[in-house]
């Protein structure tokens, strides 16, 4: 992949001084995203990659002393119920699914603290609120708010974890994404799986021990294709798988790419279009293969499937057939501050996003053609 331009960070909301995801990494994770890739930093953003490389550091000592916390408020912590786990690809519509089941406070989910910071969040109550009065008060890629407070997909506590995920990529976009795509979900080898499992599982248990006798709510778009990984360590958990119009989902994430590597790239361009484009092909194609070659091992009961254009027009209903479907219980016990979510995002508009390429369009049409069916899109 060669690089282009990119747009300015400032586009989004994002100076020089912002901290970007990898301020939240100790050193052993900073260099597992840097080793062999240092010529391709950016003259200018050497003052960044400096402000990392300090931040990790501190991360480091204060992991250290973290870890003997979060060991201890964790010491063997299981779930108080059967998790959560919210899926489907990226824009369909999971950020706000996320959000509207955790106005449940029977439930409970990793916070923006919690994945900046996954080693040492148990010292860090106070820096959520220094955050964000620093960052940006809504995400990149869109006009979703947000906090360090609110619920956050745990990718990003794995991408700071050091363990592999296909978030990595956004610090060296012109490494390419290609056959090395399934080990960034999932590594090779069993004893890397088994201490990738171990940190995630360490992690949730850190979670779980702050929120006792409530159920974990997870949100990751990459947990889509990793359900042989989340059903050994969680044999009952429940689904939540939700879908999108196949054209718009393309066109959402080609805005997505292009929003997460302006402000989070350490290189000076990000790839070309086509190479956007492509990367997209590539990744659906990953996460639903291994989607509907894994699927069949979830109970009978244990998975509820909806679409984004649903959850969109009636969000309330779209959370009770939820909570009907995997037998949560009635949603009356929420219902206020259900709805008092919901009033926050009343005269929100779904960006609608002009014509494809006749080329593009065709290809959505035929490599896409599973996930159309399987959610009840029209196919071509």
């Amino acid at each position: 992949m060669s690089p282009q331009r990119v747009p300015r960070p400032s586009d989004y909301g994002y100076s020089a001084f912002h901290p970007r995801v990898w301020h939240g990494m100790t050193l052993a994770a900073w260099r597992r995203i840097a080793a062999g890739n240092v010529s391709r930093i950016a003259p200018a953003k050497w003052p960044l990659v400096a402000s990392i490389c300090l931040a990790a550091l501190a991360n480091s000592g204060v992991a250290a002393a973290g870890s003997v916390v979060s060991g201890k408020l964790a010491g063997g912590q299981e779930p108080a119920a059967d998790p959560l786990f919210i899926l489907g690809y990226w824009r369909s519509g999971t950020t706000w699914l996320h959000e509207l089941m955790n106005a449940d406070p029977r439930h409970c989910s990793t916070t923006g603290i919690q994945c900046f910071l996954p080693d040492s969040f148990a010292l860090h109550g106070v820096l959520g609120p220094v955050l964000d009065a620093i960052l940006p008060e809504t995400r990149p890629q869109g006009d979703m708010p947000f906090s360090m407070s609110t619920p956050q997909e745990d990718e990003f506590a794995i991408l700071n974890l050091g363990l592999e995920t296909p978030y990595r990529f956004m610090a060296f976009p012109s490494r390419g994404f290609g056959p090395q795509v399934a080990a960034e979900f999932w590594p090779d080898g069993e004893a890397r799986r088994r201490a990738w499992l171990e940190a995630w599982l360490g992690f949730l248990a850190a979670v779980q021990a702050r929120n006792p006798q409530r159920r974990l709510v997870l949100k990751s778009p990459a947990h889509t294709a990793r359900l042989d990984m989340i059903l050994d360590a969680f044999p009952n958990a429940r689904f939540v798988h939700i879908g999108r119009e196949p054209h718009a989902l393309f066109a959402s994430n080609i805005k997505l790419l292009t929003a997460m590597l302006t402000t989070q790239t350490l290189e000076a361009g990000i790839p070309p279009a086509e190479d956007l484009a492509d990367f997209v092909f590539a990744m659906h194609a990953r996460v639903y293969g291994a989607w509907f070659s894994q699927a069949t091992r979830i109970p009978k009961g244990n998975l509820h499937v909806l679409r984004f254009e649903e959850l969109a027009r009636e969000p309330e209903q779209a959370v009770r057939d939820i909570c009907r479907a995997l037998d949560f219980g009635d949603c009356d016990a929420f219902i206020e501050p259900l709805r008092d979510l919901i009033a926050t995002r009343q005269g929100h508009k779904v960006q609608q996003y002009p014509g494809l390429d006749p080329a593009v369009s065709a290809r959505i049409d035929e490599e896409w053609a599973d996930y159309a069916r399987y959610f009840g899109y029209r196919v071509g």
